[in-house]
């Protein structure tokens, strides 16, 4: 794995425009990883002395001593994080993550130095109005060591690429062989859903299936305080994580003597979900944040559509599934782990639950594809039912001495896998922002207010006071708790392409308080307030509402001729 990492970043960093070249290199590997992969798979299903050699090669790693286990296991956990880490330095580094980074990074800075959930990306006095994700004032504390978004995007993808090793770790815990927990391992690393959480933005709900995985496997350990409390901070990281409880809950009820403990965690889960909404809706802003959208296809609203299911169960059931593509993501999320969940089906529980928000709404929505950060509601649960599967077919198989043909299957089921990956990062995007964005970025203060371009905001955003221009058309979280910024960074791009009555009002506000050109790079504009910076240390912008369209002002000439 080591090979795969440094040959990446190798040759990667031979081109001046590095995070180009990461994209065409990537790509390159998951398809060498799975052509390789199949190939290897069919030498081990059709050559009996490779199985053979495979087999013995992999009793030998059973008889290794503990400590040099663990030593070959967090090196190839290290080497995983370090090639998913330098793709996630090229997404911030070209300029190619979107705003919830930034937005994550602005709640972090206010706790840190305020002791608040802040936004004002979205203009909330408390981010709690759309998550509760008390995960954050955890994370916080790393921007004391560099004050930049890019210490929690390392830090996120830490866990990420933990989880593999926790699935090695729960089959060889659950009986099975070293050679069954190295399939699961690279059918962890190689999982479709597993790249994806890779690629996504800071949203510290993907912490969830890292914290589920190593709770479960340090409570199948008999390390029970420390399992508690990854669970614990699992429940910190999102409003869905009791929905994960509750499954484990239904689990329980199939085991032996735990029907109280089980209907003990349903009942705690289910008001514990219950207390977490009342507290989210209980601020004044959470309306406007609770979208029913995704689940308009079933009724106009919640009572609507229970009332459809009843009333009317077969109409229901045709719009849950139809068309037949909506299948597709539970189609993606089996076989992509090689079916091993079915062989532990009441394990499949947790997961159940979990999915049958994503599985209910709408057709081709992120949610209903499962797709960004979305994978991490399901991906804990169903990786637990897959170690505990993959450990009942490695004995199986060892019974008959067919071991081999189970590497040979993850190895099939990873190279199809690894070719319905996502590709990560953008070809041919914003080169010269790749030039131009750490001098013009270097110019603003670190405590200034200020309004910036989506993709230039991950940035800056480590800071109390940061605006997300918006591309199309106003946003109504652009406007709540408007403050007058010291810096506006615009991207040409946003010049050309926003949407035209919010460019005429943004060109009067730039007229109105007098803003003046600092730094003009060939794709990027810096505007200063004359008066900047304009809040004491720790103080608050004043606030701002931005003027309505006046005649005459055009916004590419105002921002160009604003010397």
């Amino acid at each position: 794995m080591w090979g795969v990492a440094l040959a990446e970043i190798i040759l990667s960093l031979r081109a001046e425009w590095f995070t180009n070249q990461a994209f065409y290199v990537h790509d390159m590997t998951l398809k060498v990883l799975s052509w390789g992969a199949f190939a290897t798979a069919a030498l081990l299903a059709f050559v009996p002395p490779a199985r053979v050699a495979v087999e013995r090669c992999f009793a030998a790693v059973d008889a290794l001593s503990p400590r040099l286990r663990v030593f070959w296991l967090a090196s190839a956990t290290l080497a995983l994080f370090a090639q998913t880490s330098f793709i996630k330095y090229c997404q911030y580094r070209g300029f190619q993550l979107p705003m919830d980074t930034a937005a994550t990074a602005n709640i972090a800075y206010n706790f840190l130095h305020h002791g608040t959930f802040e936004s004002s990306i979205f203009g909330l006095p408390s981010y709690y109005a759309v998550h509760f994700m008390p995960v954050i004032a955890l994370f916080a504390p790393l921007l004391l060591f560099c004050n930049s978004a890019l210490t929690l995007l390392f830090a996120q993808q830490a866990l990420v690429a933990s989880m593999p090793a926790a699935l090695f770790l729960m089959v060889r815990g659950a009986g099975g062989s070293a050679l069954a927990a190295a399939a699961a391992f690279w059918l962890g690393w190689t999982n479709s859903f597993f790249q994806d959480l890779t690629s996504t933005s800071i949203a510290l709900q993907v912490a969830l299936p890292a914290f589920f995985l190593w709770g479960m496997h340090l409570l199948e350990s008999r390390r029970i305080w420390a399992g508690v409390t990854a669970l614990v901070l699992m429940t910190l990281c999102i409003e869905q994580a009791p929905f994960t409880l509750f499954g484990l809950g239904l689990y329980l009820l199939f085991r032996p003597g735990r029907r109280l403990p089980a209907l003990a965690l349903c009942l705690g889960s289910a008001l514990l979900f219950g207390a977490e909404m009342k507290f989210i809706l209980a601020h004044p802003e959470a309306p406007l944040f609770r979208d029913w959208s995704m689940f308009a296809h079933l009724g106009p609203d919640p009572a609507s559509a229970l009332r459809s299911a009843l009333t009317h169960p077969w109409n229901f059931a045709l719009k849950l599934l139809w068309p037949p593509a909506k299948l597709e993501p539970l189609w993606r999320m089996f076989y992509t782990t090689a079916f091993l969940g079915l062989l532990a089906p009441t394990r499949l529980l947790p997961w159940a639950v979990n999915y049958l928000p994503n599985f209910l709404s709408a057709p081709g929505s992120f949610y209903n594809l499962v797709i960004l950060h979305y994978p991490a509601y399901v991906m804990g649960p169903l990786w637990w039912a897959s170690a505990h599967g993959a450990a009942r077919a490695a004995g199986f198989m060892q019974e008959r001495r067919w071991s081999g043909f189970l590497l040979a299957a993850a190895l099939l089921v990873s190279g199809f896998s690894l070719r319905g990956s996502t590709r990560i990062l953008l070809p041919e995007r914003s080169e010269q922002s790749f030039k131009d964005g750490p001098s013009v970025v270097a110019h603003v203060p670190p405590a200034a207010a200020v309004w910036i371009s989506e993709f230039l905001s991950p940035a800056l955003s480590a800071r109390s006071f940061i605006k997300v221009l918006p591309l199309r058309g106003e946003d109504p979280s652009f406007a709540m708790n408007l403050f007058v910024p010291d810096y506006i960074l615009l991207s040409k791009g946003f010049i050309t392409l926003g949407d035209p009555t919010f460019r005429m009002r943004m060109a009067a506000f730039i007229r109105q308080e007098g803003y003046k050109k600092v730094v003009e790079a060939p794709s990027i504009y810096l505007l200063r307030h004359p008066r900047a910076p304009l809040a004491p240390p720790g103080g608050r912008p004043p606030a701002a509402t931005l003027p309505q369209p006046q005649k005459g002002v055009d916004f590419a000439v105002q921002v160009t001729q604003s010397k």
